[in-house]
């Protein structure tokens, strides 16, 4: 004891406290101020809920969360990518295929082109050698846009078969390419 302390009541005659009762009467110094204890809150606490191990379960549930989030929002606006063939192999098997968002590569089937000035519609094909699929966007087609190009086409196919495009990317042709010696 430091000079000028005064010992507190349990210490003054008495055989010496043992086990449990030494704990209480620890706990009881530290409640009463009489004893520092940097533990102290750890008696009224759970054990294993110190702040640390609360910091830890917060930012465990904020991190699944904002996980699951992001998965639920891929999920709704990821966009497949498949040939015309993976693609009628997958709509055999799965009837699902119909009314999702789905991105289809392939070539436009020479003289399969349609325009609708009016209605600023295109109606052509795209084929991968094995299958072709109708395909109907409304909008203003790229300029590189032309029969035999390679394009990719983003949109829903419907329960009729036809693709229902909302882009249509076409590959740049080769104009940044050495012209071939003849």
């Amino acid at each position: 004891m430091k000079g000028g302390d005064e010992p507190s009541p349990q210490h003054s005659i008495g055989p010496e406290p043992v086990g449990e009762e030494l704990v209480n009467l620890l706990w009881e110094s530290v409640k009463s101020g009489y004893i520092h204890c940097r533990h102290a809150a750890a008696k009224s606490e759970s054990v294993f809920m110190k702040p640390r191990s609360k910091f830890l379960i917060g930012a465990g549930v904020i991190v699944i969360g904002v996980g699951a989030l992001m998965a639920e929002g891929i999920k709704d606006t990821g966009v497949y990518f498949l040939a015309p063939s993976e693609l009628a192999e997958r709509v055999a098997t799965d009837p699902s295929m119909y009314n999702l968002g789905i991105r289809v590569g392939g070539d436009v089937v020479k003289g399969s082109i349609e325009r609708d000035l009016a209605t600023q519609t295109i109606r052509f094909q795209v084929t991968d050698g094995g299958h072709a699929f109708p395909v109907s966007y409304r909008g203003i087609a790229p300029d590189t846009f032309t029969d035999e190009v390679q394009v990719v086409v983003e949109g829903r196919l419907m329960p009729n078969g036809t693709i229902e495009a909302t882009n249509v990317l076409a590959k740049c042709g080769s104009r940044y390419e050495a012209v071939p010696s003849a």
